[in-house]
């Protein structure tokens, strides 16, 4: 037997070095397969983010760094025709934080500005904790707009790390109320939104200017070098056809009397009877003792009426004293046709061009719709609407001998160099009656004044010209009884008119309903501190001049004024102003009104004191309501308030309520309403 008899014949095989080389060359092929398939994937993400969408990425990244500030332009300002400012701007520092940046210093910022501008903690976290709708912090907040400087220099927000200070502009309205109808307002972006802010808001916005600002690793913004600071464009200033004294004047006039525009209309009628040879100012006209009768077809009847009890009338005197039966009967010599064309050469049933936004043309019926009492109720002003514009163009153009111009607000518009880009100048539209024509109505109207239904209206010494009118009220498409409307148009001096003066009020009670006895003083009141605040109006020989010295100036009526716009009348004269009191309104003035002082001496001007303010940053809201939105916008401003607003026209409700304790720079919201606006007939 040999030794291998001895091996077990059950043993395992164990594989050959070959078969085992095989399996792992397998696996390490598949392994490297792998990792290449790995590497593909990662180089085709590359590829894509690097490559396909290098710009999205590029921004995404550029934004986490950069920021484009904006450089606001400064809106133009308003003057008046004399070059005084009427609107401005004033700098003030806006506070805006970079969420992302702040990040876990919100707290103690968000307690810094709560402790500084007395707004809750949770107000300004509410803030710096916004977020995108994708869910990343913002970028850009605001914390606070148009703060006041010196609180900006309390909160040191230099050391704040994510604060951002932005230099806004903010309206500055010099005058508050005047003229704040026409010249509007802006909203909290200084954007025009009503008047001639919003008109020419192109013109006086201006382009705003941006620099981009990098931040390092502290979060530091520095701007940055890689990207050109692009400068502000500041806005034009517009030049105004207003004077502020008249204007002022005026609206304090107003005030008084509670008064409103409208208008008189007998002044088409007159305007045809004489510039077609019709009658002559003697002409006789029977006024029927006050009530005529007049036939309608089917055997009815209508009656005209005049205030008082008349026999026979030339016709200027009728003119003079307001004869409705005198008009309606030259009416029927005159016709439809050639009524309705002089009424339409004035003016009525036409835009008259001004520069306004929201002018409407009235209501003039054209011949082929009239009723067959039409000829005579339009000879003495009823079947009609003027606006107060048309109104007063129509009797500008009798004192302008016959011409009617073209009403504009705008003078002239120029930039920051003093180059100027518009400029407007009178423009006469047409011939409306002949001079010959014009004379005998600035004749008549005179004599409304002297021995008329105007004698409220006279001024001593000036010659006056004018039209009273009072009429019924139109309410819901009627005539409404026991609601009236008083007006008085006038122009002076007759000689040389220089002022066209419209006055109307709304349902007086005080005196009477007629616009002789009511629109009239408020006429004369008006008109008289003109006078003595002008020296293009100097009054005639009837007045007496024994005070005045060779080189004197008569001193201006400054009282109800606010003290700056009497100190600018005073410089106009060459009059200086020394201030007794602490105020904003003169309640008196020495010498007074009228007296004669040399050129370079003082008025002294007693002013109105203020009210002693509460505790500063906690003031309580005024009552608002009823105010125009303007004036309540003027009004919130004073107190630093915030405004957000609903609607137009006048206020009816507020919120925070009037009375109600608050801290300054918070948000009144105002909710308007459109003025009630009621049309009234004219005669």
């Amino acid at each position: 037997m040999t030794e291998n008899a001895n091996i077990p014949t059950n043993q395992p095989v164990l594989p050959t070095d070959e078969g085992s080389s095989k399996q792992f060359d397998a696996r390490f092929i598949v392994l490297k397969l792998g990792f290449a398939a790995f590497f593909v994937v990662i180089a085709g993400r590359l590829t894509h983010v690097q490559v396909l969408e290098s710009g999205k990425y590029k921004e995404k990244a550029r934004r986490q760094y950069e920021q484009t500030v904006v450089l606001p332009a400064v809106r133009g300002n308003f003057y008046d025709r004399n070059e005084n400012v009427l609107v401005s701007n004033s700098r003030l520092v806006s506070l805006a934080a970079d969420p992302k940046v702040v990040d876990e210093n919100a707290n103690e910022i968000a307690e810094k500005f709560s402790a500084v501008f007395g707004k809750p903690r949770s107000f300004y976290l509410s803030k710096l904790n916004s977020t995108m709708s994708s869910g990343s912090p913002k970028r850009f907040v605001w914390l606070e707009r148009r703060a006041q400087p010196e609180l900006v220099k309390q909160l040191e927000p230099s050391k704040l790390p994510g604060i951002v200070q932005v230099i806004e502009p903010k309206r500055l309205y010099h005058y508050d109320h005047v003229a704040g109808t026409l010249v509007g307002f802006t909203d909290v972006d200084n954007k025009g939104i009503s008047g001639l802010e919003f008109q020419y808001d192109e013109y006086l916005k201006g382009k705003n200017g941006s620099v981009v600002m990098q931040r390092d690793g502290l979060g530091r913004a520095r701007p940055s070098i890689d990207y050109p600071r692009v400068e502000p464009h500041d806005g034009l200033n517009i030049v105004l056809t207003i004077d502020l004294g008249y204007q002022s004047i005026v609206e304090e006039e107003l005030k008084k009397g509670v008064a409103r525009y409208k208008a008189v209309f007998k002044i088409a009628t007159a305007s045809a009877a004489y510039e077609n040879k019709l009658v002559t100012p003697e002409k006789r006209f029977n006024a029927e003792h006050g009530v005529f009768k007049v036939a309608l077809p089917a055997g009815k009847f209508r009656l005209i009426k005049d205030t008082h009890e008349y026999d026979w009338l030339t016709f200027q005197e009728a003119i003079e004293l307001s004869s409705n039966i005198v008009m309606a009967k030259a009416s029927l010599s005159i016709g439809p046709e050639r009524l309705y064309r002089q009424a339409r050469n004035y003016g009525f049933g036409i835009l008259t061009g001004v520069d306004l936004p929201g002018e409407v043309r009235g209501r003039l019926k054209k011949p082929h719709e009239w009723s067959g009492t039409t000829l005579q109720t339009l000879a003495y002003g009823y079947e009609v609407a003027a606006t107060p514009l048309q109104i007063a163009a129509a009797y500008a153009a009798v004192a302008n001998n016959g011409v009617l111009m073209r009403p504009f607000v705008v003078s002239r518009v120029y930039d920051s160099a003093g180059e100027t880009l518009v400029e407007q100048r009178p423009q006469a539209i047409r011939k409306v009656v002949s001079r010959e024509t014009a004379e005998l109505l600035s004749a008549a109207f005179e004599g409304v004044v002297e021995r008329g239904t105007a004698n409220d209206a006279r001024i001593a010494g000036v010659r006056v010209a004018g039209k009273t009118g009072t009429s019924r009220k139109v309410i819901n498409g009627r005539y409404g009884q026991g609601a009236y409307t008083a007006s008085f148009v006038g122009y002076f001096p007759v000689e040389d008119p220089q002022v066209v003066c419209l006055v109307m009020m709304d349902n007086p009670r005080a005196v009477s309903y007629y616009g002789g006895l009511t629109s009239g003083p408020v006429f004369r009141a008006i008109s008289e501190r003109i006078i003595n605040t002008s020296d293009r109006l100097t009054r005639g020989p009837q007045q007496v001049q024994q005070e005045r010295p060779k080189n004197g100036v008569s001193v201006p009526d400054l009282r109800t004024l606010q003290v700056s716009i009497a100190e600018k009348i005073l410089e106009g004269q060459g009059l200086k102003s020394e201030h007794i009191g602490n105020g904003e309104i003169v309640v008196r003035q020495v010498p007074e009104p009228g007296k004669h002082v040399e050129v370079g001496g003082a008025v002294k001007l007693i002013v109105q004191t203020r009210i002693p303010e509460g505790n500063y940053g906690v003031v309580s809201v005024p009552d608002l309501r009823g105010m125009s939105l303007r004036r309540a916008i003027n009004r919130l401003v004073v107190d630093d308030f915030d405004v957000k607003v609903r609607g137009s026209g006048v206020v009816v409700e507020q919120s925070p309520s009037p009375g109600q304790r608050v801290n300054t720079g918070v948000t009144i919201q105002l909710i308007c309403e459109p003025r009630t606006i009621v049309s009234a007939a004219l005669y």
